[in-house]
């Protein structure tokens, strides 16, 4: 996870001014790796538009995948962080 993360940052930290925003959106994704944004404008107290543009600059970068074909709400996930959480995790088999 943590090579990952210093991955995924070093490629924000060659954005311009949308780097800050963009790391914000990051971190917070370490607690909630499925977001809309909505839930980044509400959390981090960002505008929509700002919360929008970081989104959109990650999944440009492929540290996000959007995975909802609506123009509207559309979800963003942090797949990569994801597999690795779920890396060994099988279903309980209670028989």
């Amino acid at each position: 996870i943590h090579d990952l993360l210093v991955k995924d940052m070093e490629k924000i930290s060659l954005l311009g001014r949308a780097r800050l925003s963009c790391e914000r959106v990051l971190e917070f994704m370490k607690h909630s790796p499925q977001v809309t944004v909505s839930v980044v404008e509400k959390t981090l107290g960002m505008s929509a538009p700002t919360a929008r543009s970081a989104l959109n600059h990650l999944q440009s970068l492929g540290i996000l995948t959007q995975i909802s074909c609506k123009k509207r709400d559309k979800v963003y996930v942090y797949r990569r962080y994801l597999d690795i959480l779920e890396e060994g995790a099988e279903p309980l088999s209670y028989c």
